[in-house]
Formats: C-alpha cells, structure tokens, sequence
C-alpha cells in the first residue's frame, strides 16, 4: 500500500486501462503521475489490479521491438557469427544473401571493395586462415580447388608475422628504441 493516502483522483478504471488495455509499463504510468513504477506497483496493489507476470511483459517488450524495429528480441544489429566461424552480415536483396538474409561478411567486404562479384568456381580466402578477420589485405579470390589445397604453414606463417608487426608497432608507438642484431630484431 502507498505510504500516507493513496490518490483518490487515480481510479481503478483509469490504472486497469493504462496498464491492461493500453498495454504501458509502471514507469511509463508513474511518468504519467508524476511518480515512480514502484509507487504505481503499489497503489495497483491497493486498487485490488492485478499484475503481468514475467513472461508477460517480456512478451510485450519483445511485440513493441518488433513493431519499432521490425526485428525480435534476438536481433544483434545485422551481425552474427556463423557456427563455422565466419561472420554474417544482414543484407537482404545482395545477391548472395542466403534465405534469411545474410552475407559472409568477407565475400561482401571484397566484392564491395573491388566493385565486381566473385566469379563462380571462385572463393575468398582468408590468407592467414582467420575466418573471422575481414581485413582487405586478408582476403584473396583464388579458384576452388586452388583453396583446397591451400598451404597449412603459410597460415601460420603469416599468423606469426602479424603479431610480430603488432609488437613492433606497439613498442614504437610506446617510445622504445629497436635496433637489430644479426638477423635479430632487439625492443629496449
């Protein structure tokens, strides 16, 4: 119960419609009043107005981001990873786009950089075998049978490099000297 004296000018008839046939949340109610849901809670509570239930009012938060969105509750912006590990962009209409309306990301990275599509029997390959680093200077369009039989050390190869230009970068940008020795690369 509300403390002091509960709002005589707020009726029942005002509170049920507001909250079961207009379908508003507590807060949306208090905004309303000039008070907080939980105060709104309560004097439902004393009107004798039942509640939603959990399920309920998440049902109804996900039926206003569908009508205001048009996606569901498990929308993540256009973007999800793929269970292969490629990432997927949402993109209806793109020629590629499969039934539900996603794109590997890397087929749309290259073929919008370079303003023409993969031709068929040909894929975009990962050079350093990330499936999810869609970098330009990652990404090659190469034949099919050519990317089967792709080389497992030059991934790791090039996997190696990467972080080793990273540090560098990291240790100049940080003000370290670096010197080589003989075929050594020294950070101090």
């Amino acid at each position: 119960m509300p403390k002091g004296h509960p709002r005589k000018d707020i009726t029942a008839e005002m509170l049920h419609r507001w909250y079961w046939d207009e379908k508003k949340s507590l807060n949306k109610i208090g905004q309303i009043l000039g008070c907080c849901g939980a105060t709104v809670r309560d004097l439902m509570q004393y009107r004798n107005i039942p509640t939603r239930t959990g399920k309920e009012a998440a049902r109804l938060v996900a039926e206003k981001r569908l009508k205001e969105t048009g996606h569901g509750t498990h929308w993540r912006g256009g973007r999800q990873q793929h269970e292969a590990g490629y990432i997927q962009i949402w993109k209806p209409g793109y020629h590629r786009a499969n039934k539900t309306g996603y794109v590997y990301e890397h087929i749309l990275v290259w073929e919008e950089s370079h303003k023409r599509k993969v031709a068929k029997g040909w894929v975009v390959h990962h050079l350093n075998g990330i499936k999810d680093d869609n970098r330009l200077e990652n990404l090659m369009v190469m034949p099919r049978g050519r990317h089967l039989h792709q080389a497992e050390p030059y991934k790791l190869r090039i996997r190696h490099l990467e972080r080793r230009i990273r540090d560098l970068e990291q240790a100049l940008q940080a003000g370290q000297m670096l010197f080589a020795i003989g075929s050594e690369t020294t950070i101090g």
